[in-house]
């Protein structure tokens, strides 16, 4: 890396040079946030509505759901925590149905139906 892109990288972000003081100086920050969503979502869900829009999964349900399940399933200290603070949260975080009305599975099977087995 050329001196003026290592500069021109500082001056852009500088808590890329200093990650450590930047983790310490955030992660309260990111777990009060994490707690907070979750106990929303909870109180949510405890109101007897399924997903955030309704009874049906929407846009937003999938955008969250895509990224507390991978907090749930790939990081081992945020499933510790989301299990600590509601089980429903957790229960939640199970796979969300195919709003498409076909039975699971049908469109796989059709599309690797064999033409031989006509």
């Amino acid at each position: 890396m050329s001196a003026s892109t290592a500069r021109r990288r500082h001056d852009c972000c500088p808590l890329i040079q200093h990650s450590g003081a930047a983790r310490r100086t955030t992660k309260p920050t990111i777990e009060e946030d994490f707690a907070r969503l979750v106990g929303l979502l909870d109180a949510h869900l405890e109101s007897g509505s399924p997903f955030l829009f309704g009874h049906r999964p929407s846009q937003a349900d999938y955008g969250i759901f895509g990224q507390l399940s991978q907090l749930h399933r790939v990081e081992n200290t945020s499933r510790v925590v989301m299990e600590g603070l509601s089980m429903r949260v957790t229960a939640w975080c199970c796979p969300i149905p195919d709003p498409s009305g076909r039975p699971s599975g049908q469109i796989a099977a059709q599309r690797f139906a064999s033409p031989l087995r006509r």
